[in-house]
């Protein structure tokens, strides 16, 4: 699959086969993922829908996946998203905003009584874990986990993987680590 912004969205969307059409005429689209804001790009450079495309980053770099060939305005993180989305694409429709975020994350909380109320050690270091949508290797997280010379505690985030999880639970229980999926 191409990724790039010059590629033909044909190939980077596999629309060749779909009757991809818009059910709703709207006026403006704002997308936080590339993959919406690539099919509405397609779907106003077809022009099957009338509308302007803003395409929020939330990565702090402008990879290859976020570039549109037809849009409005990008909302990226830092100055320097910028300065490499202008050399790509964009010219003067970039707008250096941050990353959107819940302001939850903003606020400030103890970690001894955030670590103590989950059931953590707060002497020993704490990862947390991403396995994502697709998971990550589950051996490879033991075993680096195992490694590490000092004692040491994570959460592995499994999300809706539950095969993860379990497999997960199961070769962690025989550890000195605490680890929770």
């Amino acid at each position: 699959m191409e990724n790039r912004p010059d590629a033909p969205h044909a190939r980077r969307l596999n629309t060749g086969r779909s009757n991809a059409s818009s059910p709703v005429q709207a006026d403006i689209t704002v997308c936080t993922h590339f993959l919406p804001a690539e099919i509405i790009s397609y779907l106003i450079n077809k022009g099957k829908l009338d509308a302007r495309l803003s395409i929020v980053v939330t990565d702090l770099d402008v990879h290859a996946m976020w570039l549109c060939r037809t849009f409005h305005r990008y909302f990226v993180a830092l100055e320097e998203s910028r300065f490499i989305s202008r050399t790509r694409t964009a010219g003067d429709n970039i707008t250096v905003s941050g990353i959107p975020i819940d302001p939850a994350f903003g606020l400030i909380k103890n970690r001894d009584d955030l670590r103590l109320q989950a059931g953590f050690d707060t002497e020993r270091p704490l990862f947390l874990i991403s396995g994502g949508a697709l998971g990550v290797s589950r051996a490879g997280v033991l075993d680096g986990l195992a490694r590490l010379r000092h004692p040491a505690q994570a959460v592995v985030i499994c999300g809706r993987n539950t095969e993860m999880q379990s497999e997960m639970e199961q070769q962690a229980a025989p550890s000195k680590r605490l680890i929770r999926a």
